[in-house]
């Protein structure tokens, strides 16, 4: 399991707090909970129970309806795991990965944060090399290792290619 996987609740909780200017200390007295528990709700070494997320909400603000569901989300994933969640949900397991970050964050933040998840992407994708082959007298262009994996000789010869300046070759 991931880092984040089992954190929804404690990246909303966190998030919740720095919006109300809230330490530890002070959560633990305003729910009247210890401080040690506050902490591990606060880290993710605990979830709270439906009970203390409705005293939440009428403690701190946090609203009800996302705290249980935060929880009930880690619940489930501490149970049975990311790729059976992920696989009962419809929901891919790199999205539950960013999921927790991305509910953290501020709205005037998700335009900067989604446009850095594009150019990072844009940037994967224009790194990938281009190979045009023909074959069967058709032209395709292909990602370069499927290029030379389909289209070089299976005989254990050394063939060799030239792309962008650089040699690449298969033994």
């Amino acid at each position: 399991m991931t880092e984040t996987a089992n954190k929804h609740f404690a990246t909303l909780l966190s998030g919740h707090m720095a919006q109300q200017s809230l330490n530890i200390r002070e959560l633990s007295k305003k729910l009247g909970i210890s401080y040690e528990h506050a902490r591990r709700l606060q880290t993710g070494e605990a979830l709270p129970s439906p009970l203390l997320v409705e005293k939440m909400d009428s403690a701190i603000g946090l609203p009800q309806a996302e705290g249980q569901l935060a929880a009930q989300k880690d619940r489930m994933l501490k149970k049975y795991g990311e790729q059976l969640v992920a696989g009962r949900t419809g929901v891919s397991e790199r999205v539950t990965l960013f999921e927790p970050l991305i509910n953290a964050l501020a709205a005037d933040q998700i335009p900067a944060a989604y446009a850095m998840l594009k150019g990072l992407v844009n940037a994967a994708q224009s790194t990938q090399a281009l190979l045009a082959v023909e074959h069967d007298g058709l032209p395709k262009i292909l990602p370069a290792d499927e290029a030379l994996k389909r289209f070089l000789p299976k005989k254990k010869s050394k063939a060799a290619i030239e792309l962008h300046g650089r040699k690449f070759r298969e033994n």
